[in-house]
């Protein structure tokens, strides 16, 4: 019995259907979906209104702050720690000023026409190439 007929065999014993999980992997290579580091920084552009090289300072010194508390931390763990400290980071500032600041909402609404406009754009030339 090949591969898919194994895999058809299987799958015709659910009593319901399967869930397929697909990493973020997929999603950035396929959907054009940003990484994680992009979607921080596109948020950090937001909030912050800094260039790339402040927000790499704002990653820089989470990963410093972790080595000095956290001294036995590989780097290949760090970056389980880095990312989300520097979302929640985001997200209190982010929090803070929307609530606070009128400026804020029409610049936050001004980048998402933005790249919803993108996407659409995106879309259409996907659709137009395959005519």
């Amino acid at each position: 019995m090949n591969i898919n007929e194994q895999i058809k065999k299987i799958v015709s014993e659910f009593k319901q259907l399967p869930y397929l999980f697909i990493g973020t992997g997929f999603s950035i290579r396929y959907a054009n979906a940003m990484t994680w580091k992009e979607l921080l920084f596109s948020i950090w552009k937001v909030v912050y209104n800094n260039n790339q090289f402040e927000f790499e300072k704002g990653l820089q010194r989470i990963e410093y702050e972790l080595s000095l508390h956290s001294s036995n931390i590989t780097d290949d763990q760090k970056k389980y720690y880095i990312y989300p400290q520097m979302a929640l980071e985001l997200q209190q500032e982010f929090n803070m000023l929307y609530y606070r600041k009128k400026s804020l909402n029409k610049q936050f609404l001004r980048v998402a026409k933005l790249k919803i406009l993108s996407k659409i754009n995106m879309i259409h030339s996907n659709i137009m190439s395959q005519n």
